[in-house]
């Protein structure tokens, strides 16, 4: 059984989505940098509509450690190299001559993924009382008493902290 019968569209679709927002140059770190390097033969004459996608973590500053944006710009370099029928191949690489990519920028997380638990969490223990040693010290019934509601005051810490 054949094909034939099916209607072949031969054009060339864009299943782009977009990148070129997440990508910069290699003097602007921290960027991911996507470029497209002519193909060489074993005479080192470029090799006509052959290219090599690179994909570049610049923040050699920071060991190539890398950002929310410089995530979105591998993904779409990786993207743009996969839809583009004259790049035959991909490179990840890392700016500079000490590291390839240290992971995570830490400094980024944390000045983004902790402002709302921690503050959530101080203001809810500041205003509560029942975790001091001063309020199980007045007397042994209020000793048991605050031991008693421990799970329940967990329970309700976790409500007020969980999204």
């Amino acid at each position: 059984m054949t094909l034939d019968w099916m209607p072949r569209d031969d054009e060339i679709k864009n299943h782009g989505m977009g990148g070129e927002q997440f990508w910069g140059s290699h003097d602007s770190p921290p960027c991911t940098v996507y470029e497209k390097v002519p193909v060489k033969d074993p005479d080192g004459k470029d090799v006509e509509g052959l290219y090599v996608g690179r994909i570049t973590l610049n923040n050699p500053r920071q060991y190539n450690s890398y950002t929310t944006e410089m995530v979105k710009g591998v993904i779409l370099g990786f993207q743009a190299a996969s839809a583009d029928r004259s790049v035959v191949a991909a490179v990840f690489t890392g700016a500079g001559d000490k590291a390839f990519c240290t992971g995570g920028n830490t400094k980024e997380y944390s000045e983004y993924y902790s402002r709302r638990p921690t503050s959530t969490v101080s203001t809810w223990i500041s205003s509560t009382a029942w975790w001091t040693p001063s309020s199980t010290a007045r007397s042994p019934r209020s000793a048991a008493s605050t031991a008693c509601a421990w799970p329940e005051a967990r329970r309700s810490a976790w409500r007020a902290i969980s999204p």
